[in-house]
């Protein structure tokens, strides 16, 4: 039985597919390891908020997250407290701080 050049080449490709479709699946498989909160205040008295916060996992990769209105989660950079008075209550005076419009923090 003779096969044609692109059945042996529809073939290859499919058994690659096939072989990588697995690894490209758990590349950004992300696992939830934990909830928590935490609480955050403005340092300009735009008020204050607990918040809620995870903790995922992706391969051998850990870290946390915190839950912003709309149900968005994102990447705290360690300090979810932090992050949620940056990203929200703080935006606005930060933005220009860091343009060097606010001089009295």
């Amino acid at each position: 039985m003779k096969i044609s050049k692109f059945k042996a080449g529809a073939l290859a490709f499919l058994s690659a597919v096939v072989i990588l479709l697995p690894n490209a699946a758990s590349a950004g498989n992300k696992t939830i390891l934990d909830y928590g909160s935490t609480y955050s205040r403005s340092d300009f008295g735009n008020g204050e908020a607990v918040v809620k916060v995870r903790l995922v996992q992706e391969g051998s990769i850990r870290y946390w997250q915190v839950r912003l209105p709309g149900g968005f989660w994102d990447s705290c950079d360690g300090d979810c407290s932090e992050a949620y008075r940056l990203k929200l209550l703080d935006f606005w005076e930060e933005s220009a701080n860091a343009r060097g419009n606010i001089k009295n923090r």
